[in-house]
């Protein structure tokens, strides 16, 4: 609450959470955090994310990025 800038590098591994694991972390919670940071008025949000992401990819890995 009250920051001007937030941070955020979560992240996990497929073979560590799973395929749901892994897309609730690398994307449910980075939304959740981005829009927590939004309604609190964060002047600017930086995500540090993975080269080639891709919502349209067959591959889940840059889908989820």
């Amino acid at each position: 609450r009250g920051a001007d800038v937030h941070f955020c590098c979560l992240g996990t591994t497929r073979g560590k959470a799973g395929v749901e694991g892994f897309r609730r972390v690398d994307f449910d919670y980075v939304v959740g955090v981005a829009r927590l940071a939004k309604q609190e008025d964060c002047k600017h949000f930086h995500l540090v994310s993975s080269q080639g992401a891709n919502e349209n990819s067959f591959f889940l890995y840059p889908q989820v990025k």
